[in-house]
């Protein structure tokens, strides 16, 4: 599927059970999905959650050092 096209996807709602979602686009879905912090998770596409994964360690990365600079 194009990136330009629509994505479906599983959210995993902690709270909630299951629930599928359309978004515009991976981008829109990644956004969406990261307002969410831990109370989803993308089931699919792998590509997705590889997005929202690499995205989540380089926040942990930042603030692994507990001083600012």
């Amino acid at each position: 599927m194009r990136a330009d096209r629509l994505v479906s996807l599983v959210l995993l709602l902690r709270r909630h059970g299951r629930l599928t979602a359309t978004f515009q686009d991976s981008r829109h879905a990644e956004w969406a999905l990261w307002q969410l912090g831990t109370d989803a998770e993308a089931l699919a596409p792998t590509s997705l959650r590889t997005s929202l994964r690499d995205r989540a360690a380089a926040m942990a990365a930042r603030y692994a050092d507990s001083s600012p600079e």
